[in-house]
């Protein structure tokens, strides 16, 4: 009895509590330069809106630990792709795959068609690429503009 005590204490309590201290050390790393901290916080950013539905987290965990970026960064903006936000970004994938390939934006659900649903999905990820690469630029930036003036490191 005495030993499945133990276990359960380290599963529920040790273990997320250790992995805690991880997350939370690995957010707030003083020896992590600025640029390298806000390129973590871009390719979260740019990693959330990629069109490889499903699996956003795991390919950015994985470039992240390739790259020796923070893991714990990179896995927290990779997650800004929450309900309220996506529609914004399939309008401005969407908006911006139709600029790049001169076509319209406007979407009928009246007389859809398989060749209109595919030219739609082709303009869809074209934009969503160019729309993640420009949303990684823009928070990196900003991270890195706000990192500068208000984080020190050692």
């Amino acid at each position: 009895m005495n030993i499945v005590v133990k276990a359960l204490k380290a599963l529920f309590y040790d273990y997320p509590l250790k992995a805690w201290r991880w997350f939370v050390n690995e957010l707030t790393n003083r020896e992590m330069s600025n640029s390298r901290m806000a390129f973590s916080i871009g390719f979260g950013a740019m990693m959330s809106s990629m069109p490889i539905w499903g699996f956003q987290m795991w390919v950015a965990v994985a470039v992240a630990q390739l790259c020796k970026l923070n893991r714990a960064i990179v896995l927290t903006f990779s997650n800004i792709s929450l309900p309220p936000v996506i529609p914004f970004i399939l309008w401005g994938s969407l908006y911006l795959g139709g600029l790049i390939l001169d076509r319209p934006t406007l979407l009928s659900i009246d007389n859809i068609t398989l060749d209109e649903a595919m030219q739609s999905l082709y303009q869809y990820v074209i934009g969503a690429i160019v729309f993640s690469v420009l949303l990684g630029g823009l928070f990196g930036l900003l991270s890195y503009i706000i990192l500068k003036f208000t984080r020190r490191t050692n």
